[in-house]
């Protein structure tokens, strides 16, 4: 029996719509139309269809609680609905995600849906859109909380690089993918809490499940800002060796790089020395700042690099390493001289280089032969090593010869 005072019953005598294809095209129509709100598209467009992090905006605004609450709710006294939800036993103030109507009401919608006399493909199309609104509105709240500014596009393609294939975010590719997925998990029939959508009782329940969801989200998006804040630090503290001057936290170079031919002079004398060429200090950093990449591949890599250096024609294959190690440093300075990248401040040489290393979407002839040339290097240098990790490898390869070769040129 239906409990006269209790989320459902608040919800049943205070929203009186009918559940019918108007209603779900209302509530689709709503859910789309934030996705890709015409004031914040570019944002939302951007957010929704990539996988990074503090980037670009992504707001539940209260003109969008309004446009919800009255024009597809068409609650007529949404403060006495909100007020009669305090007052439940089961609900406490003080959890502002689970005693908030307006999220509890994305719930109600989900259960009218499964539980309403629609088709049952109409059914799950309203009940996804409930919860993908649901998902939308906690999503960024938790958002903008940890981003109220913009993050830095290249630290938040390092976090999305980083993650491993166990991260639901990289499994699935982009937000929105993930959010469809988490819609499809939370409405099946076997889900954790699929008895409390279909029935929205009792009380407690219905709080332990919206607290589950939001908390879902609200790991995943900590998780992400952790790995942030731990790159950006990083990057502050790139190089400690006695090779930089140390000023307020920042290392630099005394001189700025001037001279490609004499860089390109002082690396043909350093790399074919392996002791000279592989510092452990500066491979520890590459280390750090490329979390995916294997000191011990890199090593494997640098050592056959060295050792290789004076051989043509490598594994009867055309690549010539000397010939390899001049174009990465071309690649390298034409690159950080076309972004306006002052050579003096290596943190920001290192966060665009590994920035443009590890996008899929950076397009370079030049770059591109040079991966290719330097994954072959990678699989022969080591023995038995997957895919992801003659990326990772090659990607902090390229990334130590051009750092070395600044410490080259400033001796």
């Amino acid at each position: 029996m239906l409990k006269e005072k209790s989320i459902l019953a608040i919800f049943n005598r205070e929203v009186q719509v009918t559940v019918d294809r108007k209603f779900l095209m209302d509530v689709v129509t709503f859910v789309r139309d934030f996705s890709r709100k015409s004031d914040r598209v570019r944002d939302h467009i951007n957010f929704l269809g990539g996988n990074l992090i503090g980037v670009y905006s992504f707001l539940f605004l209260n003109e969008d609680d309004y446009n919800w609450v009255n024009n597809v709710l068409k609650i007529n006294d949404f403060d006495k609905l909100q007020s009669d939800i305090y007052d439940l036993p089961d609900i406490n103030k003080n959890f502002k995600v689970s005693s908030d109507a307006i999220n509890l009401s994305f719930l109600w919608v989900t259960y009218r849906a499964l539980t309403s006399d629609l088709p049952e493909k109409e059914k799950m199309i309203l009940a996804t859109a409930a919860i993908m609104g649901l998902q939308y509105r906690r999503l960024s709240s938790i958002h903008r909380h940890r981003f109220p500014y913009p993050a830095d596009e290249g630290i938040a393609q390092m976090v999305y690089e980083s993650l491993d294939n166990k991260s639901q975010l990289k499994k699935h590719g982009t937000w929105q993918a993930m959010l469809d997925a988490r819609a499809d998990d939370i409405l099946g029939h076997d889900a954790l809490h699929a008895r409390v959508i279909r029935t929205l009782e009792p009380d407690p329940s219905i709080v332990a499940a919206l607290n589950d969801m939001h908390t879902r989200l609200k790991s995943l998006v900590q998780g992400l800002t952790n790995k942030y804040h731990e790159i950006k630090n990083n990057q502050s503290k790139l190089v400690t060796t006695s090779k930089y001057t140390i000023v307020e936290g920042e290392a630099i170079l005394k001189d700025s790089i001037n001279s490609y031919s004499h860089i390109k002079t002082l690396m043909q004398h350093i790399v074919p020395d392996k002791h000279n060429f592989v510092k452990s200090d500066l491979v520890g950093v590459v280390g750090e700042t490329i979390k995916t990449a294997n000191e011990f591949y890199l090593n494997n890599t640098l050592y056959f690099i060295s050792e290789n250096y004076m051989v043509k024609h490598i594994k009867n294959s055309p690549i010539d390493i000397a010939d390899l190690v001049d174009e990465i440093i071309m690649f390298s300075l034409t690159l950080l001289k076309k972004e306006n990248i002052h050579l003096s401040n290596i943190p920001e040489v290192a966060l665009k280089l590994r920035g443009v290393l590890a996008s899929s979407r950076f397009k370079s002839d030049q770059y591109a032969d040079i991966k290719e040339k330097m994954d072959f290097i990678v699989e022969h240098a080591n023995l038995k090593i997957n895919e992801n990790a003659i990326i990772s490898t090659r990607i902090a390869t390229v990334f130590y010869i051009t750092l070395r070769s600044l410490i080259a040129y400033k001796k």
